[in-house]
């Protein structure tokens, strides 16, 4: 048996919009330690093989729950049909669920937001080319979502390579996909050779949004189980022929 968490629940215990925060007061300076990613302070930090930073910009992080980010076809349950009523078998009572969203029947996974706010264009730290990007995030809100001046100097200056392996305590961090611009790169840039006498970098626009499918665990597993369930289902099938046929008795 498969038990899920819903990665809902990220959102929905975190998210300052909800109800599990704003059983807190703001004002309390312990209201930091009930949010371990909704409304921190970040970094993101773009370096070379070698750890060098070229390039980094402070903003902060959020959990976005009104967007459904595509999970590809692995996460697809298919299109369900399901009987609306009791009643004889018919177009009126059994209809296509989600049909007017047009949305594939899989998971929701809400989405993790940096949001880099007015500053998102910073200088070029250093000369070379980008082959890693970090989003550092501190959880303990010590430093700031706005200057960066305010982060340690070895996190963002460049003046020596970043460890990330030695991140202040509470600081925490994320490995992201960086490349090329039109990719599906979690950062993408329009020229990964940086130099800091001719670019300053400025991200396409002023949010970052991460889809975190592993939050299910092994889908693979779970779909197979709620497949199955569904398929044991009397009112529900994957077309209006399925469900009929599930109602229809045997011809002895």
């Amino acid at each position: 048996m498969t038990l899920m968490v819903h990665p809902a629940a990220f959102y929905e215990s975190e998210s300052l919009l909800q109800h599990s925060q704003k059983s807190y007061s703001r004002t309390d300076p312990n209201d930091k330690y009930m949010r371990y990613l909704e409304e921190k302070p970040a970094l993101l930090v773009l370096t070379d093989d070698q750890g060098t930073i070229l390039h980094s910009i402070v903003g902060k992080t959020s959990w976005k729950g009104n967007v459904f980010p595509p999970l590809g076809e692995e996460f697809d349950l298919g299109q369900l049909y399901a009987r609306q009523k009791t009643g004889a078998a018919s177009a009126a009572v059994i209809y296509q669920l989600d049909h007017q969203n047009k949305r594939p029947m899989t998971p929701y996974v809400p989405l993790l937001v940096f949001d880099t706010q007015r500053a998102y264009s910073e200088e070029v730290r250093n000369a070379g080319t980008v082959a890693k990007a970090y989003l550092v995030v501190d959880k303990y809100e010590h430093y700031s979502s706005e200057d960066i001046t305010l982060w340690p100097d070895e996190l963002w200056q460049g003046q020596a390579p970043l460890d990330i392996n030695s991140l202040p305590e509470g600081v925490s961090y994320l490995m992201v996909s960086t490349g090329a611009s039109h990719s599906d790169n979690a950062v993408f840039l329009s020229d990964l050779h940086l130099d800091p006498n001719t670019h300053i970098i400025r991200l396409v626009n002023d949010q970052m949004a991460l889809c975190f499918p592993n939050l299910i665990g092994d889908w693979s597993d779970a779909k197979a189980q709620m497949m199955a369930i569904i398929a044991d289902f009397p009112y529900v099938g994957h077309s209006y022929d399925e469900v009929v046929a599930k109602e229809t008795p045997p011809v002895v």
